[in-house]
């Protein structure tokens, strides 16, 4: 669902000054756009985990004095926890759009 603001939009005032409208926000370290999807900030954490998942892999394993099913272990539990993280993010998604969605009162 896309959500679209009306054609007629105020603008919102801060005592004298009018605020700036911006097509995307940074809340918590996450970019969220005016649509209210995060689907850009997921995949982009997606391809930021991939890629440190694919340095480390690369990384030098006598450098380290491990073996590489030492080294490759470790990357599994990495790995592990990447995918965890994606999870709830996925999850922390659908809360947002559940808000997103659902109708609320203005403030006064």
């Amino acid at each position: 669902m896309t959500i679209n603001a009306p054609k007629n939009q105020q603008d919102i005032m801060c005592g004298e000054d009018t605020l700036e409208r911006v097509s995307t926000i940074t809340y918590l370290g996450s970019k969220i756009s005016n649509d209210g999807k995060v689907d850009v900030e997921i995949l982009n954490r997606s391809k930021k985990a991939t890629q440190i998942f694919y340095q480390r892999m690369s990384a030098d394993v006598g450098r380290t004095g491990k073996t590489m099913d030492q080294r490759v272990e470790e990357l599994a539990l990495t790995r592990r926890k990447l995918v965890n993280e994606l999870k709830t993010m996925t999850q922390n998604r659908r809360m947002w759009r559940t808000w997103v969605e659902t109708p609320h009162q203005p403030t006064p």
